[in-house]
């Protein structure tokens, strides 16, 4: 039963991050601009709510600033990434649910417009 649970907030976590960093990209690309925090995101409507984080209950997300650009338009960085605040392990993988990544390349792929 602890498994199941585990695997459910591992499968809601994966959702909500990947709407986040699709918000995030939208938000950059629509604006030239990266956001400056997740609330931006909720301002500019590209998010209703910063949601909480499944694993720590709390919308806490640890938030990873860089200055990637995702165009040659782009007037500002900031905001690139997301990663759960928790320090508790995946019990699937083996990995931490909170990974602090130098280069967001690492922790996923930027796509750059044509």
């Amino acid at each position: 039963m602890k498994i199941c649970y585990a695997a459910e907030r591992s499968d809601a976590e994966s959702k909500i991050l990947q709407a986040m960093r699709q918000s995030i990209d939208n938000y950059t690309l629509d604006k030239q601009a990266a956001p400056q925090s997740l609330d931006d995101l909720v301002q500019a409507g590209y998010l209703r709510m910063v949601p909480k984080d499944p694993m720590t209950g709390a919308a806490d997300w640890a938030q990873q600033y860089d200055s990637v650009v995702l165009s040659p338009d782009q007037s500002s960085t900031g905001l690139v990434d997301v990663h759960s605040n928790s320090s508790k392990v995946s019990p699937f993988e083996s990995t931490p649910y909170q990974r602090v990544v130098d280069d967001p390349s690492e922790s996923r792929k930027i796509i750059e417009p044509i």
